[in-house]
């Protein structure tokens, strides 16, 4: 699953910021050790109010490190506890090891150019101090933020120059580890070759150090490699091999990753319609057979993650499972497992947004109560005044009875705002259906063209500018996408962040959608070169990417309160996967695209790429229209 990686990414850089020296707390885990080192530092303080040396100084980094994991804002607050005590003090080792528990929570929350200042910091200081192995700890650390930001090949030179260190200094847990992450940043760069051989050596090495726990990771990782290359046999194997290490170690965290990666691998062996595994597909992995044991696999997965509230797995296992569902013809399953799936993902984005408009909601109930008593009030002494003020009683009707029409109006101006919100984020044919039936059943579309935008840069550039700036800039931009799309009879489904998502061909078919969503391309790639001539001179500037692929989709309403048009699909995935291997500035499109367009724009052939589930796929650059 996409979610591996990004797991055992951190649990590497867990361990690689690990104390150097100092308190050892090792048998306790998260909260437990919290508690413990506050109360080992409660304790010391009330037997000492003024102890302030170097041994507070380790115990404040270790409670920092702690903290980032379950809170990163209070391990700032603590390693800026620890840089002040240690400056104090004039102890270098100390303003090193501050510096780099705060980058670690600088890390955690992102803040990626933060967390590069700390590391440097303390990296110069223990290169004053000749400290080579915490000079290897630091190398290491700034290797994973690069790696954090995108860049791996600064990524791979710091982890080749910790490994160097590791190796001159003889520290083998050190060099597993720095193999290890040489391997995840040559993953990221799509190289799977030298991934598997820093793997594998990274593997061998904690074979030796008789490390379980490492030895699980790499099993894990490996499995991961494979997976991506669409290497099913190895893949399963190693996923396996994982799953039965932590079975053993007792990792509850990893055990529900490794099942969710090996029913998620007999989904994509399912799926996998490409003929180089027609030819070596053993007769027990049929697609029937890997249909049930992917759903078996991915529902225990499901399971334990449920238990552990883990929803950012759980999100991504939902949709595995609901493009399952669609693969064996189930497509009412389908959408109750997506349904379930934006559920997860509004658990993990809207808690806050929730509270607060349940907040409201009570402070409208209670407000509506108080003019509910009032209006009674107002009724009765109405009523005992009848006689006496018959005329005020008479201009007080007139004045209601304007203001019964008033609310008419109100309620009929309401009512046609609403209708034109869910036209706004619906299509008017859905739409009609959920206002006639109260609901919109899933619908399969056997030819649709699938279109995605991205911003370069975007997180990078976003970290040097205020948000109303940003959103700003991002509203001008998506305000003419959709303009665009409406002239080219393309439907918006969403925008993700950065990432603008349309399709043509849907909920009407057509059968120029292909045409439709290049035109449309070329619109926005037009609109953004004339953004960028116009405003050259700001900083606020970003180039885009397009990605188009073509292909069958399910599309339906996701939501129970909040209604949403999605689309979902293996075609959905390789159109966000031509928009990622394309080039700024250029629109890439699949080779289905391009069959259908090859007579209408000007394409240039780039190549293949290899595409999970389909093999090889050809990609083209669209140069322009051609010429009547």
């Amino acid at each position: 699953m996409n979610k591996t990686n990004a797991v055992l990414y951190t649990f590497l850089l867990t361990v690689i910021f690990s104390c150097i020296q100092g308190v050892s707390y090792a048998q306790k885990q998260g909260q437990e050790r919290i508690d413990s080192m506050k109360e080992l530092l409660g304790a010391r303080l009330i037997k000492d109010p003024q102890w302030a040396d170097t041994n507070k100084v380790l115990l404040l980094t270790e409670l920092a490190y702690e903290y980032h994991k379950a809170d990163p804002e209070e391990g700032v607050k603590i390693s800026q506890q620890a840089l002040q005590l240690s400056e104090n003090l004039q102890w270098k080792r100390g303003i090193a090891l501050a510096c780099n528990r705060m980058g670690l929570c600088f890390w955690a929350k992102a803040d990626y150019p933060q967390a590069l200042e700390l590391q440097f910091r303390s990296l110069s200081l223990f290169e004053e101090t000749h400290d080579k192995a915490g000079m290897a700890i630091v190398l290491g650390n700034i290797g994973l933020v690069y790696y954090g930001q995108g860049d791996n090949e600064q990524a791979l030179e710091y982890h080749f120059k910790a490994l160097k260190l590791n190796k001159e200094l003889g520290d083998n847990s050190g060099i597993a580890r720095n193999l290890g992450n040489l391997g995840l940043a040559y993953d990221a760069q799509a190289d799977y070759k030298h991934s598997l051989e820093y793997y594998f050596n990274a593997l061998h090495m904690y074979e030796k150090l008789h490390d379980k726990n490492g030895i699980a990771r790499n099993l894990g990782n490996i499995g991961f490699v494979y997976n991506e290359q669409g290497n099913h046999l190895p893949a399963l194997e190693y996923h396996f091999k994982a799953l039965q290490m932590n079975r053993l170690l007792g990792n509850n965290i990893l055990v529900p990753l490794n099942l969710g990666n090996i029913g998620e691998e007999y989904y994509n062996i399912a799926a996998d319609t490409s003929v180089e595994w027609k030819k070596i597909r053993p007769d027990s992995l049929s697609k029937a057979n890997a249909i049930s044991k992917g759903e078996f696999y991915l529902l225990q997965a499901i399971k334990l993650f449920r238990d552990l509230e883990d929803y950012n797995s759980l999100q991504e296992l939902y949709q595995y499972l609901s493009d399952l569902y669609a693969l064996k013809g189930n497509y009412q399953a389908s959408l109750e497992t997506y349904k379930l799936y934006t559920n997860a993902r509004d658990s993990i984005f809207n808690e806050n947004k929730r509270k607060q408009m349940s907040k409201l909601e009570a402070k409208r109930v209670e407000e509506l109560h108080h003019k509910e008593i009032e209006l009674k009030d107002l009724n009765i002494k109405k009523a005992a005044n009848e006689k006496r003020y018959m005329i005020a009683g008479i201009l007080m009707l007139c004045v209601i009875s304007v203001m019964i029409l008033l609310q008419r109006h109100r309620i009929a101006k309401q009512k046609k705002i609403s209708e034109d919100l869910l036209l706004n984020i619906l299509p008017a044919e859905t739409a009609d259906e959920l206002k006639i039936t109260g609901s919109a059943q899933a619908k399969y579309f056997e030819n649709v063209t699938v279109l995605f935008t991205d911003f370069r840069n975007f997180t990078a550039i976003s970290e040097q500018h205020g948000a109303q700036e940003l959103v700003n800039k991002i509203h001008h931009y998506y305000s003419a996408f959709d303009m665009i799309t409406e002239k080219h009879n393309v439907e918006k489904i969403k925008t993700i962040g950065d990432s603008y998502m349309c399709a043509g061909g849907l909920p009407v078919i057509s059968v120029s959608h292909a045409e439709d969503a290049v035109n449309a391309a070329l619109d926005i790639l037009e609109f953004m070169n004339t953004e960028k001539m116009k405003h050259n001179d700001e900083r606020l500037f970003f180039d885009i990417r397009i990605g188009i692929h073509t292909g069958p989709v399910i599309a339906g309403i996701v939501g129970k309160r909040k209604f949403a048009y999605d689309i979902w699909g293996d075609t959905v995935n390789i159109a966000s996967r031509m928009e990622s291997s394309g080039e700024e500035g250029k629109i890439n499109i699949s080779g289905e695209t391009y069959k259908l367009v090859k007579d209408k724009f000007i394409a240039t052939y780039r190549g293949k790429i290899k595409a999970k589930n389909k093999g090889e796929v050809d990609m083209y650059f669209i140069e322009g229209r051609k010429t009547v």
